[in-house]
Parts: C-alpha cells; sequence; structure tokens
C-alpha cells in the first residue's frame, strides 16, 4: 500500500515538471497588420531633382547608366535629365556607352540635338561622328544631294529664325541657314595704366623761289615743334569667339503651332523631319542646269537655344 501510493507521487510530480508552458499570445494587429514600408529608394526621386545633386555632367552622366542593369527605361529617364540641365557636351561618352539607345528610342534625336547645341553646333564634324557609329542623324546639304532617299530622316540644321506666315492653315518659318565659325578678339586683361607723352622741336630753315642767278626772295626762319600723346598700357589677351555666319541656305519649317520662344534673327539647333522640296516662292532659274530653285521643307520635332549659357 505505502509503495503504491509513494509510486503515484512520483508519476505526478513527473508528470508537472514536463508540462509545455503556453504560448504567449500577440495582439491582432501585430499578426495580421501590413509591415512599415522601406526608405523610399532614391530612384523614386523626380528625374529633375535627382539630376540636381551631381556637380558635373560626367558624375550625372556614371550615375545613369550604373541604372542601366536594374532598369534600362529610367535610367534613359535620369540621362535626359542630365542632359535637360544644360552644358552637357558628352557627345562621346554618350555615343560609347549608349549606342544602343541613341540608334533606337525615338527621343534619342532631341537628346542629341540638346548636346550638339552645347558643343557649340560644331555640326560638321560631330554628325560625321555619329554617323560613323550608324546613328541616323544627318545634315541638310545631304538631304538636298538625295531628296527622295532622305525623305522622313531626321536633320540637325543651325539656323536663325527670319519670317512668319500662315500656309493652308499652317504656321511657317523662313530659316536661314547658319554654320558655325571662331574668330579672334583682343581684350584688356587686369589693370590698365594711363601714360602721357610729351617732346619738342627745334629748327631752322630757308627757303626761297629759283631764279636764274640763284633763289629769288630769299627767307629763313626758326620754329618749334611740340608734341603731346595720352596712352594706356596693360596686358592685351586674345581670344577665340565663336559666330555664326550665314550659308546662304533657306528652308521652310512647318510648325503645329506658333512658338513665341523662336525669337526672329536668333541662332538656333532645330532637329527637323526632311519632307522633300518645293519650287521656291521666287521661281528663280538656277542657270546651270536650267531648273527652278527648290526650297526644301522640314518639320520641327525640338529646337535649343544657342544663345542661352548653362552651368551645371
Amino acid at each position: 500500500m505505502l509503495r503504491s501510493a509513494l509510486l503515484t507521487l512520483v508519476l505526478v510530480a513527473s508528470s508537472c515538471a514536463t508540462a509545455p508552458q503556453p504560448v504567449p499570445k500577440l495582439p491582432a494587429e501585430e499578426v495580421f497588420g501590413q509591415p512599415p514600408p522601406p526608405p523610399e529608394p532614391p530612384s523614386s526621386m523626380p528625374a529633375h531633382l535627382w539630376a540636381q545633386q551631381f556637380p558635373t555632367p560626367a558624375t550625372c552622366e556614371a550615375a545613369a547608366r550604373a541604372m542601366r542593369a536594374d532598369d534600362a527605361h529610367a535610367a534613359w529617364i535620369r540621362l535626359k535629365a542630365c542632359v535637360n540641365r544644360g552644358g552637357f557636351n558628352l557627345l562621346y561618352d554618350l555615343a560609347e556607352y549608349w549606342a544602343d539607345d541613341l540608334r533606337n528610342r525615338p527621343d534619342a534625336g532631341s537628346v542629341l540635338a540638346q548636346v550638339l547645341a552645347a558643343r557649340g553646333a560644331r555640326l560638321d564634324a560631330d554628325l560625321q561622328f555619329l554617323q560613323e557609329r550608324r546613328i541616323p542623324l544627318f545634315d541638310l546639304s545631304a538631304a538636298l544631294k538625295q531628296p527622295n532617299a532622305f525623305k522622313g530622316r531626321y536633320l540637325v540644321v543651325a539656323a536663325r529664325v527670319g519670317d512668319v506666315r500662315e500656309e493652308h492653315g499652317r504656321t511657317e518659318m523662313v530659316l536661314s541657314e547658319v554654320t558655325a565659325q571662331t574668330d579672334t578678339q583682343h581684350v584688356w586683361v587686369g589693370p590698365r595704366a594711363a601714360t602721357q607723352t610729351s617732346s619738342s622741336n627745334r629748327g631752322d630753315g630757308a627757303w626761297g623761289f629759283p631764279g636764274t642767278h640763284g633763289p629769288m626772295f630769299p627767307s629763313s626762319g626758326r620754329g618749334t615743334l611740340d608734341s603731346r600723346g595720352m596712352g594706356q598700357s596693360g596686358y592685351i589677351e586674345t581670344r577665340a569667339v565663336d559666330s555664326f555666319a550665314d550659308t546662304g541656305k533657306e528652308l521652310v519649317l512647318r510648325l503645329t503651332k506658333s512658338d513665341p520662344f523662336l525669337g526672329s534673327d536668333r541662332p538656333f539647333v532645330f532637329l527637323v523631319r526632311f519632307d522633300g522640296t518645293r519650287v521656291s516662292d521666287d521661281a528663280q532659274t538656277d542657270d546651270a542646269a536650267g531648273d527652278q530653285l527648290r526650297t526644301p521643307v522640314v518639320t520641327l520635332i525640338s529646337y535649343h537655344d544657342l544663345n542661352s549659357q548653362y552651368a551645371f
């Protein structure tokens, strides 16, 4: 009897020692609630604000390029923001790292036109560089040599705005093509000092009219000549100054509507679609070929002001 009671007591004690502890209950909002949102990544920042973080065009372009592996479209949007800040002239970097985008994206032409404007509209060399890499941007001269082959192609033209007129319910502008050139200019650099000079000369002289036996009415005199001058001294520096000269070619630009920012007689870089040629309004005749002169007609895609100065 005593042994049976001791065994029962041991079993009860063992059972109490091994019983599992109850699991604490969590509030329902902690179990089923949404986790807090993660910090906003830099890529979600508006592109124009994102581009303002970088001190130079090179650092901005490199940061955009680094995003391509994760999101190629977002990287392109940020590259455009780098270019839109102005002063972006890294044409060679674009051709090396973004060549596929420049060949295939529909807005690549406007991006390149803005870069060419930032480079001073040196279009002959820059367009040749792009064409060697099969990037399809061309100049006006090439289109005029083969109008049918270039119809529908994009051209980059540096030009001044001339007359504006309405034709068949459409706004048209006459553009005068210009080409970039470099002139030299001499300018004072640093402080200038005023200088004054003076001199005095004395002399004797004799004169008379020639005669048979010597001078007639001989005379003589003595005089003094005083002179004074003012001048400046300092350092003069020779600088290269960019300017634009007319090529003599005109073209008709078609717009969907008037644009007040296209100021008259100001140089712009235009990205245009070549639509062909038409007989000039004055119907002049090319004496060499015996044909009527034709004017190129283009449609505006984008334009970029050459007078605007931007600092990155």
